[in-house]
């Protein structure tokens, strides 16, 4: 068989496959988006002769396109599309202008209008991929409507819309019950993404009320909202937009890692809040990973079961690793309430047998729980707050991936203890909980009254009490050591000036019941020490010198152990509940007041821009779209980046958070744009016609009073004369 193409004869066998090596070889040259070399290869500077390579391709793909494809002529278009892409990625400006101005965008629409039935439906469908992914480069960068406008105006949004319908009706299924997808169909949900992000980007660029209404109708599309992705990234003084496809792993983010990650990040200035926030976004992407594959792990443990109990059985699976404790926590709870009810309704004479019955029954559940309860904590959250502290000798730790498995994750009774002595005294309450359990079924009920205080992890407004008194816990050891060496001494001096006084009291019979008298009852009298020893009568108990001695010693013990010791206890615990209130008022104000990722205030965007703040910091400027992008960099093969994907993948192994918009955005440049507009038009229009008004008005103002005064003059021949002689 013969080809022609460009009046030249080509054979199928040798001279077809050359040219797909030589456009793979044009691939090459600028993969990882060499701008020189895709610059070199449109123009050749220092050639006597250039050749322009981009338009050489776009005329063979356009002879390839409009003839009837085979296998190998698909192979060489697809091959084509990819050698396109490669030559704009970067973004290299001038190849994508020399693509539009080659209609590449026209040659696109023909290729995804086209079905091709002689050929494989996978390479068709690799094809229209490839040249989605030409018309995605063509828009890297973009910040003008231009290039959109020309793209709607060409290509078929309609057909699109359709191709994209009818891959999504094949993979909806196994998308909506999160079943596992096959290879096949997760290249289709990435085709069909790409088409989705492609109409997506056009509607918002060119405000196209078709392209919007074609989205709105299209099945699936709120999944595909769901999971895109967008993001704001400076790059040489200008401000990129970049659209991705969320991770699924990301779904395993919990809400208090994010609230944990707000309350703690540095708001000192908006450079270290985005510098700390890039530090702390390694320990969630670690957490996302460990949930996933905990669910795996957990997804091949649970049996099968009947179709009927198979939602029951995913929710487990979905919810089981990061809120399974969460869940018998209040499971718990409500047992433990449960239980002492019980035990009150026992003493107050009631004793039928089914009530104790009862009680152990509850008890062994009570007991139950709090085994799995533990279990879940060793196996869950033990690991990651190893990772966090780095306690853990674990090389998993630090790369953890789903292939290592629960093996390497043992954690040794060390861990255990150095956990709960070193880091959170959670891993040594819930073994507490769990023998008392065991000691209210076993020994008496009563030991389950210590569940109660398991209401204290389910309330935050209980943890920050509790936290007023262990954050400066320091303080208060400090502070309460030297008031027991402030009543050891006074103890010691009461002992030997008024050995009188204390042994009436008939519990000092010695310095060492002196000292825990003075200790226990001491501080619990108003009035200190003096209110318990004997009454002081003057000239009758006591002599004038012992008399003053004693009032001195009530008032001193008084003053510096009941007025100022124990108010500096009290005004440490005060201050330290103040301080984390106003340290949580701090970040609901930064949150509510300024983007975290751009650091501009609220009353901009509320002033400017069409749905405020909130649109911003949801769809702009998402703080957790970019620790998800974060993740689409680490699943995704580096060979395969975009040019702003290598961009920021570069900036993030070299540590530099310049790729962050501190205090830039497409937003805020249309507010400059409509201040500057304002300004404006304020200098050249408005005070320009305010001018003009007023040398209006003075002129007719001269023009009346100019007639005014002629017909006076007319009215009364006399009157200049009369008053010329008045002045004078």
């Amino acid at each position: 068989q013969r080809r022609v193409h460009g009046g030249i004869a080509l054979d199928n066998n040798n001279q077809l496959t050359h040219l797909t090596q030589i456009l793979r070889l044009l691939q090459l040259l600028c993969e990882g988006h060499h701008n020189d070399l895709q610059n070199y290869i449109r123009e050749q500077w220092d050639n006597l002769y250039s050749f322009n390579m981009v338009t050489e391709v776009v005329s063979c793909l356009r002879e390839l396109v409009s003839a009837e494809l085979d296998e190998v002529l698909l192979d060489i278009a697809i091959q084509a599309f990819n050698t396109l892409t490669e030559f704009c990625q970067g973004p290299c400006a001038a190849n994508q202008r020399t693509l539009v101005s080659g209609n590449v965008c026209v040659d696109a629409n023909v290729v995804l209008q086209q079905s091709y039935p002689l050929c494989d439906r996978k390479r068709v469908n690799a094809l229209h991929s490839a040249a989605v992914q030409t018309l995605l480069s063509l828009l890297e960068g973009c910040n003008e409507t231009v290039l959109p406008e020309l793209m709607v105006a060409t290509i078929s949004l309609e057909h699109m819309c359709k191709n994209l319908e009818g891959m999504w009706e094949k993979i909806q299924t196994s998308v909506e019950e999160k079943l596992a997808l096959a290879p096949e169909d997760e290249e289709m949900l990435d085709n069909s993404f790409n088409l989705f992000v492609l109409t997506y980007v056009l509607m918002c660029w060119t405000s196209n009320s078709r392209a919007e209404r074609l989205l709105r109708d299209l099945p699936g599309s709120h999944y595909f909202h769901s999971m895109l992705g967008m993001i704001e990234i400076a790059r040489d003084d200008a401000i990129e937009k970049v659209y991705f496809r969320k991770p699924v792993i990301c779904n395993t983010l919990t809400a208090e890692s994010k609230a944990k990650l707000l309350g703690g990040v540095n708001r000192d200035s908006p450079a270290s809040k985005v510098a700390d926030f890039y530090e702390k976004a390694a320990s969630l992407i670690y957490e996302m990973e460990f949930y996933q594959c905990s669910k795996l792990y957990i997804d091949a443990f649970f049996p099968e079961v009947p179709s009927v109990l198979s939602r029951f059985r995913q929710a487990c699976v979905e919810t089981l690793p990061h809120s399974g404790v969460k869940y018998f926590e209040t499971g718990s709870l409500c047992l433990s309430v449960l239980l002492n009810v019980l035990i009150l309704v026992r003493e107050i004479g009631c004793t039928h047998p089914g009530w104790a019955l009862l009680a152990t029954a509850l008890g062994l559940v009570q007991g139950v729980c709090m085994l799995i309860l533990c279990t879940l904590m060793k196996t869950f959250r033990l690991p990651l707050d190893l990772h966090e502290h780095q306690l853990g000798s674990n090389a998993c730790f630090s790369s953890y991936s789903a292939e290592k498995g629960f093996d390497e994750l043992r954690v040794t009774l060390r861990d255990w203890l150095l956990m709960g002595l070193r880091i959170s005294s959670t891993y040594l309450w819930f073994p507490f909980l769990t023998v008392c359990a065991v000691l209210g079924v076993t020994i008496s009920p009563y030991f389950h009254a210590f569940h109660l205080l398991g209401m204290i992890r389910r309330s935050t407004i209980l943890q920050n009490v509790i936290q007023a008194v262990t954050v400066n816990g320091k303080s208060l050891i400090l502070t309460a050591l030297l008031g027991l060496i402030i009543v050891y001494l006074f103890s010691v001096l009461g002992w030997l000036v008024f050995p009188e006084d204390f042994t009436l009291v008939d519990r000092c019979q010695n310095l060492t019941q002196c000292f825990v008298f003075t200790l226990t009852s001491g501080l619990r009298a108003g009035g200190g020490i003096g209110e318990l020893l004997r009454e002081t009568q003057w000239g009758v108990s006591h002599s004038p010198s012992t008399f003053v001695a004693r009032i001195l010693f009530d008032f001193t013990f008084f003053v510096i152990v009941i007025v100022i010791l124990l108010n500096i206890v009290f005004g440490i615990i005060i201050d330290t509940f103040a301080e984390l209130r106003d340290q949580k008022q701090k970040v609901e104000e930064d949150t509510k007041s300024r983007c975290f990722m751009c650091g501009i205030d609220s009353d901009t965007f509320d002033r400017y821009v069409k749905g405020g703040f909130d649109h911003h910091v949801k769809k702009a400027h998402n703080m957790w779209h970019y620790l998800y992008f974060f993740q689409h960099l680490k699943l995704k093969p580096q060979d395969e980046f975009t040019g702003q994907e290598s961009y920021v993948f570069e900036k993030m192994e070299n540590k530099d958070m310049s790729f962050f918009p501190l205090g830039k955005s497409l937003d805020y440049i249309s507010v400059q744009t409509c201040e500057s507009k304002e300004v404006k038009d304020f200098d050249t229009s408005g005070l320009v016609s305010r001018i003009d008004s007023l040398e209006a008005a003075i002129t007719r103002m001269e023009t009346h009073f100019t007639n005014m005064s002629a017909s006076r003059r007319n009215s009364n021949p006399g009157f200049g004369r009369t008053t010329t002689m008045y002045y004078r």
